[in-house]
């Protein structure tokens, strides 16, 4: 079973919030493990709890790891190009606002992302269910160039925010 996630902006940061990270990746095998680690750098920074940290460790896997291996399609020869010609730059984004982590991950591929439960021996297809497993909310939204970013924000608790998580 396939459901299209519902195009929507992600929640816009505030004043007063801590600005917005925005680390720039290329469309490489080293992209996942070194956007990972810097997200859960910020994390720490910012004083997430160790469970809302593992949790940013699922989002940015999946979320960088799908706009990786969605940067280059097929061109029918076995070759892989980039998507319509594009940069193969992703830029990861992390800001929090009213409690919630968000999370956003732009890529240059005009494919709407798709939240499927693939089959036990299929190697694609569950990346998607995760983030929305460990998220309030999941969403997209088209850019002006033709490509999209997809995001998912979650509830956490943050040194700031520590009265409110006990």
């Amino acid at each position: 079973m396939n459901t299209r996630l519902a195009a929507r902006p992600a929640p816009a940061p505030r004043d007063g919030s801590p600005r917005p990270v925005v680390i720039p990746l290329a469309a490489g095998p080293g992209s996942v493990p070194y956007a990972r680690r810097r997200a859960v750098e910020v994390a720490r920074n910012w004083g997430m709890a160790d469970d809302d940290i593992d949790a940013v460790r699922i989002v940015v896997s999946e979320l960088v790891g799908n706009a990786v291996r969605h940067a280059y399609a097929s061109n029918g020869h076995g070759r892989n190009e980039r998507s319509g010609g594009s940069s193969s730059v992703i830029d990861l984004s992390m800001w929090t606002v009213d409690g919630l982590l968000i999370v956003q991950v732009g890529d240059h591929s005009p494919k709407p992302p798709v939240v499927g439960l693939g089959a036990q021996d299929e190697e694609h297809g569950r990346g998607l269910f995760l983030v929305a497993s460990e998220s309030e909310q999941v969403g997209y939204q088209r850019t002006p160039g033709g490509g999209k970013v997809v995001w998912a924000a979650r509830a956490v608790c943050t040194a700031a925010v520590a009265a409110r998580c006990s």
